[in-house]
């Protein structure tokens, strides 16, 4: 065995094994976790039903304005989905967890096959060891991620984009449209890349003379045949083949609220050490300067550009800073690697970003992970998956409940009043305060009426954590 092939699975299998690190202490997943998983589950049995239209199961989607409205649910990238139905079609669901731990993994091969092909092994090396540690890829590189599925897709589109525009391989150049349209279905917000390119060429050539190569036409050519399935999507569900991305860009005001324009000026809490590395890659670059190389120039058009746009969206969330933090991991590697350091340096470097990237990212993961709500939650699942298989869950939780429990669920009524639950030996309605926390006096209030009005048939109360299970049969005297 080549020794760079031993390596490359040597890091594989670190990267693998500290996102596995993190998946076991997941108690209960997130809510875009469980959508995506859910939709996973319907598609494997309807395959051509994007929808929420006969599900048992709903996605928090504003009513009205249709068709930008509920039962379509366009506006979550397909891709995800389709690949993990595949799981749950061979009957090996029980595997899922595992998928984007892998594709996580695998990413930090390929970040070290995009430094070797834009600089040299020795930044390939350095690069995908501080990729696998940043804080962000470790969070979600152990979830059911859009962001981190998309990442991969983009990695290998710019590694086929820099064969194919700076190595003349012109095959090369149309994977590159096949890969960046991967990426763009499976998170919409990679679209945001696009003008990178464009960026790119217009620095290096001064001109677009690019645009007489014809193998950029086949490639742009190949994007938009990936694409036809989801235009066809569009007409079909929305009457407009951009309906689905559409949809998307309405979606992101769906949740979240809106943040500071400053909101990702967090280099320690996003990027941790790997940040530190960077921002005095940022001052050698000027002392040397190194902006001129294309390298260079490429890496930051792509880092500052998507930083930007992120920037001025309204609602923002630390993932979706996750494709740049392959260019930032890249520039980092490509400094060490210039500066010329000792071994020994190299490793109290890399030991020194892993302590402060790792432990405590991990510290407080577990915190939030290993809790009493989060125990309590779990339990209560488990007792719900136990139920008639024709029972109905009454939850503002939804997708969580439906992917874990594979019951039918509907959303309390809102306002809320009793007497509109519907009323059967099999209907139940979950408490938490995973959802519900007891601080807030309408949701004590709330646990009140149930524990007041129906039968409690499930209960856990541990370490400030609460779940409870009330059947909705009758009214208790």
């Amino acid at each position: 065995m080549k020794k760079e092939t031993r390596n490359l699975i040597l890091l594989f299998l670190f990267a693998f094994i500290l996102r596995i690190l993190f998946l076991i202490f997941i108690k209960v997943r997130c809510w875009d976790e469980t959508v995506y998983l859910s939709l996973a589950r319907d598609l494997s049995s309807n395959f051509f039903n994007y929808s929420l239209n006969g599900a048992y199961w709903s996605d928090y989607i504003p009513f009205g304005n249709f068709p930008y409205s509920w039962p379509n649910i366009g506006f979550r990238a397909p891709f995800l989905s389709y690949t993990l139905s595949l799981f749950y079609k061979m009957g090996i669901s029980n595997l899922v967890k595992l998928f984007i731990p892998l594709v996580s993994a695998f990413s930090s091969v390929l970040v070290y096959f995009l430094g070797k092909k834009i600089f040299n092994a020795k930044t390939g090396w350095y690069s995908a060891i501080l990729f696998s540690i940043i804080p962000i890829n470790l969070l979600w590189g152990a979830r059911v991620s859009t962001g981190v599925y998309g990442l991969f897709f983009l990695l290998l589109s710019f590694l086929f984009f820099w064969k194919g525009f700076e190595e003349g391989d012109n095959k090369s150049k149309i994977f590159f449209g096949i890969f960046l349209a991967l990426s763009l279905l499976s998170r919409y917000t990679m679209m945001w890349i696009f003008p990178v390119f464009l960026i790119y060429f217009l620095v290096r050539d001064k001109n677009l003379k690019i645009l007489k190569d014809k193998y950029l036409w086949f490639a742009i050519l190949a994007f938009f045949i990936i694409l036809i399935p989801w235009f066809i999507y569009g007409i079909n569900y929305y009457s407009n083949p951009l309906g689905a991305f559409i949809h998307g860009v309405m979606g992101s005001g769906f949740w979240g609220g809106a943040q500071s324009l400053f909101f990702y000026i967090k280099p320690l809490t996003i990027f941790s050490g790997v940040g530190l590395i960077f921002v005095f890659s940022l001052f050698y670059f000027c002392k040397e300067k190194k902006f001129y190389n294309k390298r260079i120039y490429l890496l930051l058009i792509w880092f500052f550009f998507f930083f930007i746009v992120a920037s001025l969206v309204s609602h923002k969330e630390g993932r979706f800073l996750l494709p740049i933090i392959a260019p930032l991991c890249l520039l980092s590697g490509y400094f060490l690697e210039q500066v010329k350091l000792k071994n020994k340096f190299l490793i109290l470097i890399f030991a020194g970003v892993f302590l402060i990237s790792f432990i405590p990212t991990f510290t407080d993961f577990y915190q939030e992970e290993i809790t009493g709500t989060s125990y309590c939650f779990s339990e209560g699942l488990d007792y719900i998956s136990s139920l008639e298989g024709n029972s109905v869950v009454y939850t503002d939780e939804s997708p969580i409940v439906y992917s874990y429990t594979e019951k039918e669920t509907r959303f309390y009524p809102n306002p809320w009043n009793l007497s509109k639950l519907e009323f059967g030996k099999n209907n139940y309605i979950l408490y938490t305060d995973y959802d519900k926390p007891l601080y807030l006096e309408e949701n004590v209030l709330f646990r009140e009426d149930l524990r007041n009005n129906l039968e409690m048939v499930f209960s856990c109360d541990e370490d400030w954590g609460i779940t409870e299970v009330y059947r909705i049969s009758s009214l208790s005297d």
